[in-house]
């Protein structure tokens, strides 16, 4: 049976904290049978989290129902603002739907991952695919998130039922989009830190297809710097002056060692750990630089595991046109005028406006921060460039013609 509880309220949490069952205040009500639940709720009654201590999933029932919802900045940040009620699914019920209901829904609609470095630009990208019609984006889920946080903390001891519960979550997290004409194609945009479980959630979605967006190294690192002061953790580390220290020691400290191993999974990594975290720019340079080595090393193990990948600075260059070259890829159909004329008011707007991860506008990297990034890429066997660019990337060939990136 599925746990019910009442919303009393939110806590007051960090910026850009990831979604769990401990960020709402909440009182126990009842418990229900989860399937019956579902098929009555199913349009309010979305996946939020994963409570793994309880091995349970954690659905949120809202105001708003879940295509209302998709049209905020952030999934996560939607739900828990519109939470009415917390439900706590054990992962067996969870799992016993597949026996009762058909199974495989993101079959019935195509199914995008969008990966990235991170601050890269993905909002933008996603309301652009959004303009093009026909395609619907779902903005960071944060389920998946937990994933990656899951098998950094167990790594082979991991519940082997999580790449099942995820597919499953995916599975009802698409089904409640069932009234929203645009849904044929589906976009699921995710957290950075997801390309750490890539080929893992492509086991588990083996129709979906996926899409890697990135952006120079410096810029990158100057956009996370202005999210990453904000954090009450960061702002401790300064305080404390514990950035003074070589990266290798941030990784023992208690509490971070996880983030960081997903963060930025070459800091465990001594050639490249040795490098001092003054200011915080190498552990960003490591977090970039570590999503790319990934992207990279995907790339090659697995041809054409990603349909293409996008560069930020393509993107800005001429928008309309690099949609062009992608929506066909995606959904095999031309962009038609409506769509450009949308683009280019989608352009003329902050895409995170009235979010707290929105960018300030300040470039706050110093030169000592850039020649620290570049000590960091420098360690690397092929990605020694900021402007490095990956395999298979949509590029911008003069001013007119865009082709693929071999």
């Amino acid at each position: 049976m599925a746990s019910v509880f009442s919303v009393e309220g939110v806590k007051n949490l960090p910026v850009a904290e990831f979604a769990s069952f401990g960020n709402f205040k909440l009182r126990r009500t009842a418990e229900v049978d989860f399937a019956d639940y579902q098929r009555k709720q199913s349009r309010f009654l979305s996946p939020y989290s994963i409570d793994y201590n309880r091995r349970c999933a954690v659905f949120v029932q809202t105001s708003l129902s879940v295509t209302q919802l998709k049209s905020q900045t952030f999934l996560y940040q939607a739900q828990r603002d519109h939470a009415e009620w917390v439900l706590l699914v054990p992962f067996d019920e969870l799992l016993n739907l597949g026996k009762i209901t058909p199974a495989g829904t993101e079959n019935k609609k195509k199914l995008f991952f969008l990966h990235s470095t991170g601050r890269c630009g993905s909002t933008l990208l996603c309301n652009l695919l959004e303009d093009a019609g026909e395609m619907t984006v779902l903005s960071e889920p944060d389920f998946y998130s937990q994933w990656v946080m899951l098998s950094q903390k167990y790594r082979a001891q991991l519940d082997p039922r999580i790449p099942k519960v995820v597919g499953m979550l995916t599975s009802l997290l698409l089904a409640a989009l069932d009234d929203d004409p645009g849904a044929e194609s589906v976009v699921i945009k995710l957290r950075g830190i997801c390309i750490n479980v890539a080929e893992k959630m492509q086991q588990s979605h083996v129709n979906a297809k996926n899409i890697f967006l990135y952006r120079n190294a410096y810029d990158t690192g100057n956009s996370f710097l202005g999210l990453l002061l904000k954090l009450p953790l960061v702002q401790m580390i300064n305080r404390l002056r514990l950035d003074r220290l070589p990266v290798y020691w941030l990784v023992g400290i208690p509490g971070l060692k996880s983030k960081l191993r997903a963060f930025a999974p070459l800091s465990v990594i001594p050639r490249y750990n040795r490098v001092s975290a003054i200011g915080g720019a190498s552990v960003i340079a490591l977090s970039w630089l570590s999503k790319m080595d990934l992207a990279l090393e995907l790339s090659h193990k697995r041809p054409g595991f990603f349909l293409c990948c996008v560069r930020y600075e393509d993107l800005m260059k001429d928008a309309p046109e690099l949609m062009q070259a992608l929506v066909p890829l995606m959904v095999g159909r031309e962009l038609g005028g409506p769509a450009r004329i949308n683009m280019n008011k989608t352009l003329c707007v902050n895409s995170q406006e009235g979010s707290d991860v929105k960018s300030d506008g300040l470039y706050r990297l110093s030169a000592n921060d850039i020649e620290r990034i570049d000590q960091v890429l420098s360690k690397h066997r092929v990605i020694k460039d900021s402007d490095y660019q990956l395999p298979n990337t949509l590029v911008v060939a003069g001013d007119k013609l865009l082709t693929a990136g071999a």
